[in-house]
Formats: C-alpha cells, structure tokens, sequence
C-alpha cells in the first residue's frame, strides 16, 4: 500500500483492520504522523459530539412538569400563556446539533480544500512521492503519441495534436478518485509536469511544494495541476489558460 492509498484508507475508515493497511502504519514517520492526524481528527468530532447531562436534570423535569399541571387545574391560571424557558435537554440538544454540524463542515472542508481527498493534497503527495523520478525518468525515455492516447484515453481525454506533441512522457497514476495520467510536457524553458485527475476539485489556483509551484486548474470534469519552478510560472499559466482547450473529454462520435 502506498501513501496515497494509505491516505484515502484514512479518510474512509481510519479504523480499518486490513491488513495491508495495519502494517502501513508503522512503515514509516510520514505513514505513522498521517495516521495520528486522522486519529487526532477521529477524537476531536467525538469529543465535540459528547455531551454531559447536568446533575439533577430528571429531577428539575419531573418538577416543572408537576408545577405545570397544578397550573392548568387552577382556572384564573388556565387562560394564560405559559411562557417556557429554554430546558437544560433543549439546550443541549442545540449544543449536539452544532457540533454535528461543525463536524460536517470540517469534513467537508478536507475533503475539498486541501484535506485528504483533495486536488492540494494529492498534487503535494504525488509530486513529493514521484516528482523528481518521474522528470528523470521522462530526461531518458519517451512516450510515443500511440502510448500518451491510451494513457489519455483510460481516463477519459483527448488531447489535440498541437498538444500532443508537447507531451514528452505520460503515465497513468493513481488518484483521489481511482486513474489519473502524470505527464511530462516540453517547454521553451525546460520540462512541466502536468497531472490530471479526473472527477477532483480544487479549491486554491496556486500552491508552493518545496522548491517549486503548483498551479491548478479547473477542468470540465475534474482537476489539473502544472508544476515547474517558479521561473516557469508564466509559461504554466499559459498552458492552464489552454488546457480546457487541448486536453478535453473524449468526443463520442464513432
């Protein structure tokens, strides 16, 4: 299992007892710290969720609902509104509603901008992970155009034939969302890795990785990411201004 499908493990069940994943866990320090954020994560919504009942509080029910009944016996009484202040249980209640509700949000929130699951963090562990090997690898070997359609074409796109002889090297890699493609392009100023993800948002434009940038775009299905140093930012943008335009969902005319 490697850390992007250790990651994805995380984030549907952190609980998991395969066994694959159980060893996971102890592979490693980033293995081991990504496990204890989504414990840390785990605890903090139950925590949230748990809520102490006062002392005493079926007592003060049983009370004011006594105290209630004698009031509507008495008839100078029965005519009027009895105005009830907020119960302890409703109280309560309202404090469970907002924490499931603060729950849901957090989760929703990492899962679409920058937590596990989204476009940000798959970039920033793709690139980590394989980054580097994927440039030298593409500086000695190259993908025919046949290979760079298939690659292209198991998830989904076409690329039109300006851009595809951009394309120096293209693979397929793993996602947030199941199949990918990992790309190397040729520019004026020196390779761009491009990776796209089908099926997966995005919520920033623009990240930094270590020693270089990352700039995301918007597809019509799904997510891609360029990245370069920061002195081919320009060029990046230039290609994210285009990449709707050259790399598109397969047509399905026969």
């Amino acid at each position: 299992m490697n850390y992007l499908e250790f990651k994805r493990q995380l984030m549907v069940d952190p609980y998991s007892k395969d066994q694959d994943f159980l060893d996971a866990k102890g592979r490693d320090a980033e293995f081991a710290e990504a496990a204890d954020e989504a414990d840390a994560f785990e605890q903090s919504l139950q925590d949230a969720l748990t809520v102490e009942v006062p002392p005493g509080l079926a007592e003060q029910i049983m009370l004011r609902t006594s105290i209630e009944e004698g009031l509507r016996d008495q008839p100078q009484v029965a005519q009027q509104k009895v105005v009830r202040p907020m119960w302890p249980q409703a109280l309560a209640a309202g404090i469970f509603a907002a924490a499931v509700t603060a729950g849901v949000m957090s989760w929703q929130h990492a899962t679409s901008a920058g937590g596990p699951g989204s476009m940000e963090t798959f970039v920033v562990d793709h690139w980590q992970h394989h980054g580097d090997a994927t440039l030298q690898q593409a500086s000695t070997e190259f993908s025919s155009a046949q290979e760079l359609r298939q690659v292209l074409a198991s998830v989904g796109v076409e690329a039109t034939e300006e851009f595809l002889r951009q394309i120096r090297y293209g693979a397929n890699c793993p996602t947030p969302k199941g199949k990918g493609a990992h790309l190397v392009l040729n520019t004026e100023h020196g390779p761009i890795t491009l990776f796209y993800a089908p099926k997966v948002e995005s919520g920033t434009s623009r990240m930094s990785i270590d020693d270089v940038v990352a700039i995301l775009v918007e597809m019509q299905s799904g997510s891609a990411a360029l990245v370069g140093e920061e002195k081919d930012e320009d060029s990046m943008r230039k290609i994210g201004d285009m990449i709707n335009e050259n790399l598109r969902p397969m047509s399905t005319n026969t």
